[in-house]
């Protein structure tokens, strides 16, 4: 199946209007995300090392610490980054008591 068909993937929107180029940050954040070998083979080949590195970077505070350290060791970055980004973030209100 193709990766861009994958309703597990792409589950809370319409498939048919999504578009790789057009969405290409929030493709590849969630082929990060949730994809598998093959979702994540497909998005290197379509997009190329760079740009995947490139997304990472700029939503990397939407990753758990698990696989931002993995993303981040994979694309020869400093896993502090991920501590950092997170630190820097702002607390939700839901969280404030």
């Amino acid at each position: 199946m193709e990766t861009l068909e994958k309703q597990v993937l792409f589950w809370d929107i319409d498939i048919k209007k999504l578009d790789a180029k057009v969405n290409q940050d929030f493709v590849i954040e969630r082929i990060l995300q949730q994809g598998d070998y093959d979702d994540f083979n497909w998005a290197l080949n379509f997009y190329g090392r760079k740009v995947l590195q490139e997304v990472f970077q700029k939503k990397m505070e939407k990753f758990n610490k698990k696989s931002c350290n993995f993303w981040s060791l994979y694309f020869n970055l400093e896993p502090s980054l991920c501590l950092a980004k997170r630190l820097n973030q702002k607390q939700s209100a839901f969280w404030t008591k």
